[in-house]
């Protein structure tokens, strides 16, 4: 489950002034995925208010009317999933006289089983309502939903469906991990971007666990590898590539650990990277450790929980604080955040921990425990 700040989903309607009749992109009877819908009206000259009339052919208890001084309106609520809606709207001068009405536009919101309250309900649970942070949150199973637990958004029907580590970016597209490979696209489902299935003389079998979007435009993927007389697909690789395929950077954790044989893997399960410092952390969950590693210089510059390496090339700390731990990213403050599943016969949580300095240990400075 992934939380993102606030952001709209929506889906724009319009028309060009000389258009005579609702234009729906891509047509003027359109299907959607989502419930939350911008619909934009075309300047009229000499219109000081816009009244939009959205009428609901299965339920006429939902309609919806609004009068705005622009020519928009967003609707935020009241649009449902299984239904077809019919929208037109009028213009009125600054007299109040009506000087324009518009023809009818028609839209479909389809039904899906994320969305169906007699197959599939959330329930959240809030505190204070003042207090929790605004936004979204994205499940695995291919939904959007917001903090009264209602589903705004799934995939289209015959487009992906459950797939991992579900994510917004900043262009209001949405990245996720689906059979093997990384996916960018539109909240349509169209595809715009997809992994290379090879990256610097390795063939990439698996993308699993993390796959994000950075700031600069670039991908960061964590992939299972094979390279020429090493079929082991035990262990994986972390790398930023752009949209052509062309790798920035790329770790291959094999490369690192001390065991020179009889090593089952690691469980590579997450990754965060710090663009500004050119600092990337991974978990490992099988050796309970989380490593920062300098990929300028393509170096681990500490470890926790695990010594790769004796201590005049590596910093290592032993901890014994989480175990089996996933999601390990890093806040403003530059504080660890992590899942921490923990060892068998204690109670998971999650941990805010400093990184360490020196000789100074990580220490936990927050910390939540699953008693449920």
């Amino acid at each position: 489950m992934r939380h993102v700040y606030l952001f709209l989903l929506y889906f724009l309607l319009w028309s060009s002034e000389a258009m005579a009749q609702i234009a729906i992109l891509p047509g003027g009877c359109d299907t959607l995925n989502y419930t939350q819908v911008l619909f934009e009206m075309p300047y009229q000259p000499g219109a000081t208010v816009y009244e939009i009339i959205i009428t609901s052919k299965d339920n006429p208890a939902g309609n919806i009317s609004a009068k705005t001084g622009k020519h928009y309106f967003i609707a935020t609520s009241g649009l449902h999933f299984n239904n077809t809606y019919h929208w037109q709207y009028n213009c009125y001068d600054g007299k109040g006289t009506k000087i324009y009405t518009s023809p009818t536009g028609t839209l479909h919101i389809q039904g899906t089983w994320q969305a169906d309250s007699n197959r599939y309900r959330n329930r959240i649970i809030v505190n204070d309502s003042l207090k929790i942070t605004p936004g979204y949150i994205l499940l695995d199973n291919g939904s959007i939903m917001n903090r009264e637990g209602e589903v705004l958004w799934t995939f289209p029907k015959g487009k992906f469906g459950t797939v991992r580590d579900l994510e917004f970016t900043k262009e209001g597209t949405l990245t996720f991990l689906w059979d093997g490979h990384c996916y960018e696209t539109d909240l349509r489902g169209n595809i715009l971007w997809r992994s290379p299935d090879s990256a610097l003389g390795y063939k990439l079998t698996d993308y699993h666990h993390e796959f994000t979007k950075l700031d600069n435009g670039n991908y960061l993927c964590m992939a299972r590898r094979i390279i020429p007389g090493d079929n082991s697909t035990v262990f994986s690789i972390v790398f930023e590539t752009d949209k052509h395929g062309n790798t920035q950077w790329l770790w291959d954790e094999k490369q690192y650990y001390s065991h020179e044989t009889n090593f089952a893997g690691s469980h590579l399960n997450a990754a965060y990277y710090d663009a500004k410092e050119k600092r990337l952390y991974v978990s490992n969950r099988d050796l309970n450790s989380i490593a920062r590693i300098n990929t300028h210089k393509a170096m681990i510059e500490y470890s926790l929980g695990y010594d790769y390496h004796n201590s005049s090339i590596t910093t290592y700390y032993p901890q014994d604080e989480f175990g089996r731990q996933h999601a390990v990213s890093m806040l403003d403050n530059s504080d660890l955040l992590l899942f921490n599943n923990n060892y068998p016969g204690k109670t998971s949580s999650v941990i805010i921990m400093s990184q360490p300095m020196g000789k100074i240990a990580p220490e936990v400075k927050w910390e939540y425990i699953f008693h449920f």
